[in-house]
């Protein structure tokens, strides 16, 4: 099953040394900072060894992000850490392992107002109730995470919203797919009209 990931947008942080005395002695700005670089750079060995299917591996390198990020009192990379921590540990079958990050991670990311971070994990949610036959809660947080989908793709500009749509169209397909299997239909989303065909949602705007 195809799953919905996001990525980490690195924060550069400038910093002026005051004196050789201060260069020598880190400051706790410099400190936090090289913290920082260093979380981002296992996050980023993690993702690549999830899209290698090195789960296990992948899992090693990203548990230390989350306690890194609480340090940081940065919510949206322990947010995202976390999402691919149960990205990985769905892929290995733990499924409630998974399950158990993702509503870690979907708090944090309502916390900072990150409307992709929260649409991903509540898709890859979904997936999951998807896969373990679980169809009434996988319909909500599909639906869920389709409307916030709708709802940023309302503030593109119109050559740019099939190409959003293509790259979301995970959880499109996976509502889809278990509605149909329900025999369910689709409600009405952000004012939109939707046509039902067996692997694909239509958006008539």
């Amino acid at each position: 099953m195809k799953k919905i990931f996001t990525s980490l947008l690195a924060v550069g942080v400038y910093l002026t040394p005051i004196t050789i005395m201060l260069m020598a002695q880190p400051t706790w700005g410099q400190t936090q900072n090289s913290q920082a670089q260093e979380a981002e750079r296992l996050l980023e060995q993690g993702i690549k060894l999830t899209q290698q299917q090195e789960h296990q591996q992948a899992i090693q390198i990203l548990q230390p992000v989350p306690t890194m990020a609480q340090e940081l009192k940065d919510q949206k990379l322990e947010g995202t850490a976390l999402v691919w921590l149960g990205s990985n540990y769905d892929d290995l079958g733990e499924k409630q392992k998974a399950l158990d990050f993702f509503n870690q991670a979907l708090p944090l990311s309502r916390a900072v107002g990150d409307c992709t971070g929260v649409a991903v994990t509540l898709g890859n949610i979904g997936i999951l109730f998807q896969s373990t036959n679980r169809p009434t809660q996988a319909i909500t947080n599909l639906e869920q995470s389709l409307q916030i989908s709708l709802e940023m793709r309302r503030g593109l500009q119109r050559e740019n919203r099939q190409k959003f749509l293509q790259e979301n169209d995970g959880r499109a397909t996976a509502l889809v797919d278990v509605l149909i299997n329900q025999k369910n239909t689709l409600k009405p989303l952000n004012g939109l009209t939707y046509s039902l065909q067996p692997t694909l949602l239509i958006i008539l705007t």
